[in-house]
Order: structure tokens, then sequence, then C-alpha cells
């Protein structure tokens, strides 16, 4: 049994847990810890008595995993800098429409903690309740205020701190087409600058959060407002630019943060779209001026978010950019699994390393990882744990070394790194993408697009991919034996590995054999190879329930209930269309007759690829 010495007792419980979840309960160690204030971590052990010397108190989590992996050596020392205040991921549950539940959330906390962050944000748009506002989050994925205090007890019993991160101006669509929230917006997803009723109803946000989170930090959002001012607003008060209505709304937003003693932090484009001539928040000529520096309050952090950029002058000019007008800068990154089934750590990392290298030499001492669902979210979200680990590492070492960073993921999760890597490896087909850095959504695409009405078959002609996914099926299957605390997830992309491997090609295959009226390939389509896609369709939407349910809250799969209705549905109808031909009963097959033309125009594999664009050319919902 481990013995701590000067523990603070804050990790009692929080220890227990995370020495159980590394199967370190029963070691033999006394440990002694010793907080010295400054960057430097020190670890030295001789036989069974260790001594830590920590930079700050959470890091004893980091220092365990670290020991964890020179267990068995007699004598060991070790020693690191920590190059940022603040580091850690966030969690986007509204897009996403799959929010983790308390005890998926409780295992990330854990894994964090073992990986050196110190921060978690939980984006929620409309995802969480409000006393008295019972339409806001209804039939929405939503965290209780009694999840939110068991999960902040849960992360400061892990040094993390939980940090709230809600909308108050744009992203708000869900509740805006919701009765009680029509009349106080501008725009569809975007609220009316001005109406007191959209103050009351951010009073209300505010108060909440105020009661569930110890953190007197918060992330306000306010990114992304497009339209503003032009809806109901330019009617009601005659036409302003956007610098002067976001200045009203920050003004009155920032008070009300006040109100609750918050310190509050918000995404910056929307300062760089309104002063850039051509509406671009990569406008390198945008220039600030000190009317722009005097609209932000004073204890306003701003977020400056970069998913898209390869070199370091470009994350240092913006950091320049902002850090005009604020000091107080955050950097927000990507951890890239969104819009597609799997994750992408090749991309992740080349776009992470010139970003975090950018903070170092500038000075930005803080840094997010964003997890985004956008398009509701098909992948887990511990696809990303490879790439988190990597942010950590930078959290660590002025440049973080690959080995290294395979060896503490190994040491952070209880997983095997290329086990995950496998699971990256359904974006990446050989001979077709496996040397591009693009994140293209691979497997989004080859599972929803229409069988008959191939939209993107021309951009994926000439690739061959049932020998890749025929064998990551059989490669993850045994993933899933090989780490049953995750098995259902490889269960899950084994499947989906199963049904790609057939449906893929699919489309085209179909298109060259009616085209040459070849009936043997016809009749083999209709008779054995759509048949058993459709059942290995059904297949994988069992497998995706099973771990949707056991990660997330309930409400949110109805929505991919409709997408593997279509597939399924889409199934028989290519299946009787082909058998109707075979038999004779229709003289033509009228989708495969249609032209497969190029869905980017240039022949690029498309990205971002949303469902409804993929699925039909048709518009399958329109809204009012």
């Amino acid at each position: 049994m481990i013995k701590f010495i000067n523990l603070d007792e804050r990790y009692n419980s929080g220890m227990q847990d995370f020495l159980s979840f590394h199967n370190m309960s029963d070691l033999s160690l006394e440990i002694e810890l010793i907080a010295s204030g400054d960057d430097i971590i020190e670890i030295g052990k001789i036989k069974n008595k260790v001594r830590v010397t920590l930079g700050r108190e959470y890091q004893v989590f980091r220092a365990l995993t670290i020991l964890k992996m020179h267990f068995d050596e007699d004598n060991f020392y070790y020693r690191e800098k920590c190059y940022f205040k603040t580091g850690g991921p966030m969690f986007d549950g509204c897009q996403a429409n799959s929010l983790m539940n308390v005890e998926t959330t409780k295992k990330m906390l854990l894994i964090c903690a073992g990986m050196g962050f110190n921060m978690m944000m939980l984006y929620c748009e409309d995802t969480y309740e409000i006393p008295g506002e019972p339409y806001f989050g209804n039939m929405r994925p939503k965290y209780s205020m009694a999840d939110f205090k068991e999960l902040d007890d849960y992360a400061y019993s892990l040094g993390i701190e939980l940090i709230p991160c809600i909308q108050t101006l744009g992203h708000l669509s869900n509740i805006i087409r919701r009765p009680p929230y029509v009349g106080i917006s501008d725009q569809p997803s975007v609220l009316l600058v001005g109406d007191e009723r959209v103050y009351e109803l951010i009073d209300k946000m505010l108060y909440t959060m105020s009661g569930c989170f110890r953190s007197r930090r918060i992330h306000i959002g306010l990114d992304e407002a497009f339209g503003l001012g032009l809806g109901k607003y330019l009617y009601k008060n005659a036409y302003k630019n956007k610098t002067q209505i976001m200045g009203e709304h920050l003004e009155k937003v920032y008070k009300l943060t006040q109100k609750y003693g918050f310190k509050p932090m918000m995404w910056c484009d929307m300062f760089f779209l309104a002063r850039s001539k051509k509406g671009d928040y990569w406008d390198q000529e945008v220039e600030f001026d000190e009317s722009d520096r005097k609209a932000v309050p004073e204890g306003m952090g701003l977020v400056y978010w970069d998913y898209y950029h390869w070199d370091v002058e470009h994350y240092e000019s913006y950091l320049e950019k902002i850090r005009y007008l604020s000091n107080d800068v955050v950097f927000a990154g990507m951890a890239r699994n969104a819009a597609t089934f799997g994750s992408h750590y090749k991309t992740g990392k080349l776009l992470t390393d010139p970003a975090l290298t950018a903070c170092k030499n500038k000075g930005c001492k803080e840094f997010i990882a964003t997890v985004w669902g956008d398009d509701n979210r098909e992948s887990s979200n511990f696809t990303i744990l490879t790439q988190l680990q990597h942010f950590a590492e930078h959290m660590y070492a002025e440049t973080p070394c690959d080995d290294y960073v395979v060896e503490r993921f190994e040491a952070c999760t209880n997983l095997g790194w290329q086990a995950m890597r496998d699971i990256d490896a359904l974006e990446y087909v050989p001979g077709f993408n496996d040397k591009d850095n693009g994140c293209f959504p691979i497997t989004k695409v080859l599972l929803w697009q229409n069988i008959l009405a191939g939209l993107v078959d021309a951009n994926i002609k000439g690739a061959k991919f049932h020998d890749h996914y025929d064998m990551l099926k059989d490669k993850l299957k045994s993933s899933a034996e090989k780490y049953p605390q995750i098995g259902y997830l490889f269960n899950f992309y084994s499947d989906l590995a199963n049904v790609l491997k057939d449906k893929a090609e699919a489309g085209l295959n179909l298109v060259e054999a009616y085209t040459n009226r070849d009936m043997d390939t016809l009749k083999d389509y209709a008779s054995r190879i759509l048949p058993q896609m459709k059942e290995n369709a059904k297949t994988l939407r069992l497998s995706h329930q099973e771990y949707f349910y056991t990660e997330h809250k309930a409400l949110g799969w109805e929505v991919l209930d409709l997408r593997y209705g279509s597939l399924i549905c889409s199934i028989d109808t290519a299946i009787k269309r082909v058998s109707d031909f075979i038999d004779g009963k229709i003289s033509r097959i009228e989708e495969l007759e249609e032209e497969r033309l190029s869905f980017t125009a240039n022949g690029n594999f498309p990205y971002p690829a949303p469902f409804a664009y993929i699925y039909s050319a048709s518009s399958i919902s329109k809204l009012p």
C-alpha cells in the first residue's frame, strides 16, 4: 500500500480512484511530496522510498504515472519542466448531440489527471438545466445541476479546475427555435442584443453556473454570431455596425459576470470579423486600434482558437494581434475527431506542434485542446486520447519526443498506442489519402452516402478500400479482446470496417456492372453482397448503440437512428431496384445512369461533409 507524506487532503478520495484505475493500490511505496512553487518536477526513487518535488500540487498525479513507468527500477531519477500555467481539454456535447455521461466524464478526468492537465471545460450551449426555464435543454442531452456539482467535486479531488463553457450570443439555434425564445432572436442562432429578456436569460445561465462550479472562471462564448444586427435587430434599431452591437452586448454580459464574481473569457473571432474588410477571421490585414482595445472589458480573457495553420509564424502573428486587445490570452487548438467516425492524430500533431511552439515563444501560458462534435458526433471521445497525450507532453517539454509520447500514453490510459492508432487508420486508406495531412471524413462519407445516388463516388474512383477495411476489422476485433475495458468500442469500430469493406465501392461497382450489362455481377450484388451488407449494417447500428449508451447521456441517439434508418433503407432500395432490373420489371435503373460528378468540382475529397449534403443532392429538411 502506498503511504503518502504531505498529500493535500483534497486529493484523498480522488487518489483512491486514481490508484485503483492504474492498478497501483497495492504497491509498497512511501512517497514524500514537496511543493516548490516553481516550474520543475523532480522524482527520485531508492528502492521503496520516493521523493517528489512538485511545481504545483496537482502534478502529483502526473508524477505517479511517470513513477508507474519506472516502478521496477530500484534507483530512478527524473526531472522535467512545466511550460504552461493551465492546460486541458474542452469537450463539446452540443453540436455533437452526444454528451458524455457522468461516469465517462469521471474516467476522462482520471486519465487527464495522469497526463498532467489541470483544467477541463464542458462546452454546453443548451445542454444543461436552468431552474425556471423548462424549455432550456428540453429533450436534449443535458447535465443537471447535481451532475455539474458531482463532476466539479470529482475534478477538484484530482487537481483539475472544471470550467463551464457556455454561449451568451450565438450558437443557440436549438433553444431559439423553441417557443419561449423565438421572440428574443436576431438570427436563427443569435440572440437579440439589447432585449432585456435576453439579459434575464443570461443572468439565469450565470446564476446556474455560479451555484455548480468552484471555479470563478467561465467561458461565455460570443463567437461566430453570423449576421449579427442584420435580422430582427435591424428592424428594431436601424443599422449599426457589428463593432457597436458587440460592444453594447459585451458590456452588459460582462456586468452580469461580475455580479456572480466570475472572471470571464470569450472567443476572439468576432473582433477580427468586425474589422476585416473580407469578413474573414484569418485576414492578416486586420489591424486593431485603441477603440477596439477599449471595447474589451478589463479582466476579460480572449481565447484565440486556431485549428488550421501549419507554421509557427502565423500563430505568433495572431498572438501579437490579440495581445494588443488583452494581456489575458488563452490559446485553443484542436484534438481532431470531429465530423467523422475515427480521429486524425497525424494532422492534429502537425498542427499542434507549431501552435504550442508559438505559445512558448510568445509567453502564452494557457491552452485548451478543443474536442468538437460538429454535425452530430459519430466518433468516441476516447479516440482523441492519443492527441491529448501529445498536448500534455507539450505542456512538460520544449519539444515532445514521439517515442516518449507513446510510452506516456500507455502509462496514462492502460491502452495500447497501436490499437488506438488502428482506429485512426480507418480514416487513412493506402494509395488513396494515407500520404495526405488533411482531416478528410472518409468513414463518414463512405458509410452515409447513398449507394444508388453516390454524390462522392467520383472523388473515390480508383481507390481500393476492401482489403484495407477487411484487415482493420480483424485487428480491431483483436483489440476488443486485449483491452476489455473499452472492448465495446473496438467492437464498434470492427463492425464499421466490416460494413465499409463492401459498401465503400458498392455504388461504383454497380454503375460499372450496369453500364456493361454485367448481369452476373448485378445478380451477385442483389442476392448476396447487398443483403449481407444490410445485415452487417444492422449489427453496426447495435454496436454503435452500445457504445453510445455506455459513454453518453441517452438523448441524442435518435439522430443516429435516423441515419442508420436511411442507411438500411437505402440498401433495401438498392436490392429492389437491381432485382427489378434483373427480373425485367423495369427497363432502366435511372439512378445508375446519372453522371457521377466530383462532389467538390476539383476532385478533392470533401471537407467538411455534413450528412445532409452527402446523402442526397435534394434538401432533406428545411427549417423556416
